[in-house]
């Protein structure tokens, strides 16, 4: 019996990590398209004017926020991942 509720606990423990790994990974996703469409405002013109002014009637602002706020990282990649992963 004791080896089954070992078993359990390690199947419940990587039954959570494959929900929270496919949710950092659309958040990645949502930052590279913030960066493709409102690219110009930090510098990267990665597609012409005209296509991002079309994309940005996609964005919401509580993405706008995170990218300026991974921009301000963006100089410190360290910080960047000590932020993203439960670290300490």
């Amino acid at each position: 019996m004791k080896i089954k509720r070992f078993i359990n606990k390690i199947d419940d423990f990587y039954r959570q990590k494959a929900v929270e790994f496919p949710e950092m990974e659309v958040a990645e996703l949502e930052s590279v398209f913030n960066i493709i469409s409102i690219g110009f405002l930090f510098g990267y013109p990665i597609v012409p004017m005209y296509i991002s002014l079309e994309l940005i009637k996609d964005i919401d602002s509580r993405s706008i926020e995170s990218t300026i706020n991974k921009a301000t990282l963006s100089t410190h990649p360290l910080s960047y991942l000590f932020s993203t992963f439960d670290v300490g």
